[in-house]
């Protein structure tokens, strides 16, 4: 059988791919605002969200598809492959239903500390089949990335956050904060149908699996899962991190997931991009390792790039805008402790984001017993962490304890993943990261320094974002100029 040859994707595919991934983050951020702006934070958003965050463990998956069945497609007859991953994503869709509608009760009584109207049980069960839309439009996009479809991918991408938007205002009023869920329900479906008539279209007959087949499925679905322990492990910390939040008073997990939230956003558009985009390419190269390490420092660099302004863009005027966007229910004390989360997350995203590829390349080798083992210290590092920093400084020190178990498990996947490599892997990241540290001081420095010299007026937030702007795109060019000029070429 002769290998598929798998073109690397254009610089407008990939940027189309990021507009894709950003609407689906940009609707995330409304639909997440709309629930704040109609229900404040209080135990019924607590409850909504902790049941979100175990769906998360399920969308963890979604996440890990598009890597973890990358090596399939590009080294199995790809006729072959397709009916045995769809059916394998089918089977683990069904096998988390278990926890979640079946045991839905007893799963939300241990997330939330206090739901006297059982919003997370509801959302839990409601959840699950947005979960099982996810699952299979995600092996489907795998899928048809490998195949070189991306336009048509990206397209359906743009689109499914605006049906689960739609969605949630037209139930909102009848149904309460389920309505969040149910959005995400018809979205992930629509999602999924979606996708699966564009691989028809694009030349896929299925047909009616053999009993050897539905054998190869449950096979595949326990690979699928085994490789997909780090991401769950990954995913699970989180959940972890909410269920502590909850204990810290009414609304406190609220603000924890909004600042999650928007850690999230940056990093879906710039790093999961990357990895979605790019790691077919590079894991069918025969100098993989070499290009998997290039791959996972341009990544950091993209995320640095792209995400360290916007990022420090909240930080200096984000307040009030913020505080706009949520509503009256959250004081200014809330919006600052949502922007302090932000900040004790970095180490999080910055730590994802470099180790994106080192999991990409540990995969490729199926080295997934070190992976699994990595997941379980990371959940158990971060259990006495986050109840020390929950104790020190509220969600504050969770977010914190957080960053820190990611840095360190990041470390050791660059040090596993990129043998030789690895070294000037870390020095390159390393330097990437100093130099980025510095141009955000010198581009936002000045405008925090107006804003403290002239006070929290709205023309001097307006003047202050304006000197940021432009301090910030004027030492970009200076700074990264290659990276710069790849940018604008990307969306021209």
């Amino acid at each position: 059988m002769s290998e598929p040859v798998i073109a690397t994707p254009s610089g407008r595919q990939t940027a189309l791919v990021a507009v894709g991934q950003g609407a689906v983050m940009v609707f995330g951020g409304v639909l997440a605002l709309l629930v704040a702006q109609l229900f404040g934070k209080s135990e019924q958003t607590d409850a909504f969200l902790a049941a979100y965050g175990f769906y998360s463990l399920g969308i963890t998956f979604t996440q890990s598809f598009r890597l973890t069945a990358v090596s399939s497609l590009v080294q199995s007859d790809v006729v072959t492959i397709v009916m045995r991953l769809i059916g394998a994503s089918a089977l683990i869709a069904l096998v988390l239903g278990i926890p979640m509608v079946v045991f839905a009760d007893q799963v939300g009584g241990l997330l939330v500390a206090h739901d006297p109207t059982a919003v997370a049980p509801a959302s839990l069960r409601i959840l699950w089949f947005a979960m099982a839309g996810q699952l299979l439009g995600s092996m489907l996009a795998a899928i048809l990335t490998v195949r070189g479809a991306i336009t048509p991918l990206a397209i359906a991408t743009m689109l499914v956050g605006a049906v689960s938007v739609t969605t949630f205002l037209l139930l909102e009023s009848s149904v309460g904060i389920t309505a969040a869920a149910i959005g995400l329900a018809v979205g992930g479906l629509w999602l999924a149908i979606t996708l699966f008539v564009v691989l028809l279209r694009d030349g896929w007959a299925p047909h009616r699996p053999t009993r050897t087949e539905l054998r190869q499925m449950g096979g595949e679905a326990g690979r699928l899962s085994y490789a997909s322990l780090t991401f769950l492990g990954a995913t699970l910390t989180y959940v972890i991190c909410v269920a502590l939040a909850t204990r810290q008073g009414a609304g406190e997990a609220t603000l924890f997931v909004y600042g999650y939230v928007l850690g999230g956003i940056l990093l879906g558009v710039t790093a999961n991009v990357s990895a979605m985009v790019h790691s077919a390419a590079v894991v069918s190269r025969s100098d993989r390792v070499a290009e998997t390490a290039g791959a996972a420092a341009w990544t950091l660099r993209f995320t640095l790039i792209l995400a360290g302004p916007v990022l420090a863009m909240a930080l200096v005027i984000g307040r009030p805008i913020l505080g706009l966007a949520l509503g009256s229910s959250f004081a200014d004390a809330d919006i600052t402790e949502i922007l302090e989360v932000l900040v004790c997350l970095t180490g999080w995203l910055v730590g994802t984001a470099a180790a994106v590829f080192a999991v990409v390349e540990l995969l490729a080798r199926h080295e997934l017993t070190r992976l699994a083992l990595l997941a379980a210290a990371q959940v158990v590092l971060l259990v006495p962490l986050a109840l020390a920093g929950a104790a020190l400084g509220g969600t504050q020190g969770i977010a914190a304890a957080l960053s820190v178990t990611v840095l360190l498990s990041s470390g050791i996947l660059v040090r596993w993943a990129f043998g030789d490599h690895w070294r000037r892997t870390a020095q390159t990241m390393g330097r990437d990261s100093l130099r980025q540290l510095l141009l955000l001081a010198a581009a936002f420095g000045p405008a925090a320094a107006l804003l403290l010299a002239s006070g929290e007026s709205t023309a001097a937030y307006v003047a202050g974002g304006l000197l940021a702007t432009v301090l910030s795109a004027a030492l970009t060019r200076i700074a990264w100029p290659s990276e710069w000029a790849a940018l604008l070429g990307a969306v021209r």
